[in-house]
């Protein structure tokens, strides 16, 4: 979530222009099921082919992320067994 500041502060950003600044790790379909989950602000529809985000509330969600985000678990590759290395085929 760096780009953020792609984003305007204020205003209002349509939902390909707030995908392509890569400021939230969704694509469409996810942000829509996040949307209609609750978990991510709705967007506003200003006309049958209008609609967009507004920008002090993506904001808010990317400051409330970044507060609550776990912490990765991230686990060191498992080293090979000796049965496994026994078997594997020779390093040039």
């Amino acid at each position: 979530m760096t780009n953020a500041t792609n984003i305007p502060a204020q205003g209002w950003i349509r939902e390909g222009d707030l995908l392509a600044t890569k400021a939230i790790p969704y694509r469409r379909t996810k942000l829509r099921e996040e949307v209609a989950a609750g978990r991510f602000p709705k967007p506003r529809t200003f006309g049958p082919r209008m609609v967009a985000y507004d920008c002090t509330q993506i904001h808010d969600w990317i400051r409330e992320q970044s507060k609550t985000a776990p912490v990765a678990d991230i686990k060191p590759p498992k080293s090979r067994t000796s049965a496994q290395a026994a078997h594997a085929p020779a390093a040039a």
